[in-house]
């Protein structure tokens, strides 16, 4: 046997063993990709080797080697730390919550804002109803302050009358 197969004899053996590693491993291993001889003897060492574990039993340590592992341990630490993600989030949240309170005026539907005109008295003075506008939405709504008594045969209606021009009827009214 020449060095070369010394050489690839024991780095065979070791690669069997498991006790081959780092880089000298890669390079072993690329070379049993290309060389078939080296992936025999490799197979003939696991064969050697496969045998011997089927005849030793396995043996538990004594409880005087676990003790000392377990003593020269680092000490365990039962310390619980808040998780810095729920804080985050938390913040998060109550800064949103803040921010929609604090806008929720600006971005809420208001309701209309009637302006009161007048009161408008009717002809006996049995009626009165107050006049109030929306010039957004261009409507009047005329709210009941004393209502007058009108027969069931009978309806309210509303009249504008402009100055110089023919009145025009603005429609009936509730009761």
């Amino acid at each position: 046997m020449n060095s070369s197969q010394q050489r690839d004899n024991a780095l065979a053996s070791e690669y069997a063993l498991g006790t081959l590693r780092g880089s000298a491993r890669l390079r072993f291993e690329k070379r049993l990709q290309a060389e078939p001889e080296l992936a025999a003897l490799v197979g003939r060492w696991q064969t050697l080797l496969g045998g011997l574990d089927s005849h030793i039993q396995p043996q538990r340590p004594p409880e005087t080697v676990w003790k000392k592992i377990q003593l020269s341990l680092p000490p365990e630490r039962n310390v619980v730390v808040p998780s810095r993600w729920s804080w985050n989030y938390l913040g998060w949240a109550l800064a949103a919550g803040l921010a929609a309170v604090a806008l929720l005026p600006y971005f809420s539907p208001k309701a209309p804002e009637l302006a009161p005109l007048m009161v408008l008295n009717g002809a006996s003075q049995q009626g009165q109803w107050l006049v109030s506008a929306d010039s957004d939405r261009k409507t009047l709504r005329l709210t009941p302050l004393q209502l007058a008594s009108v027969s069931a045969s009978n309806s309210l209606q509303l009249w504008a009358i402009p100055v110089g021009a023919k009145p025009v009827s603005l429609g009936l009214l509730d009761q």
